[in-house]
């Protein structure tokens, strides 16, 4: 089973992700273990590099998602990290985090 993370303080886009990962498991006939987080800093708090793939949004309070990325990197360099956001001007700084 594939385990996901989305970091999204958004409770429309959070339900929207929740929407399309639903009906992509339906379509494809899997199941994935999905954890929602509302703060990146709570995410942090919480993370045990148990998850296989990472939707992150970077217009987060307290710590926008390019600094918790940073920083989730020190622990783990190895998890597929993607970043939501509709902010242009920061897209390609998520290449930056890898």
């Amino acid at each position: 089973m594939i385990r996901i993370a989305v970091v999204e303080d958004s409770k429309d886009d959070t339900l929207n992700f929740r929407h399309f990962i639903e009906k992509y498991e339906e379509e494809n006939k899997c199941t994935f273990d999905v954890r929602y987080f509302s703060s990146g800093v709570v995410f942090l708090e919480e993370y045990h590099a148990e998850f296989d793939i990472i939707f992150m949004d970077i217009d987060l309070p307290e710590m926008n998602g390019i600094d918790v990325s940073k920083k989730l990197r020190e622990r783990d360099s190895e998890v597929v990290l993607i970043f939501l956001t509709n902010l242009a001007k920061y897209a390609i700084k998520g290449y930056s985090v890898n």
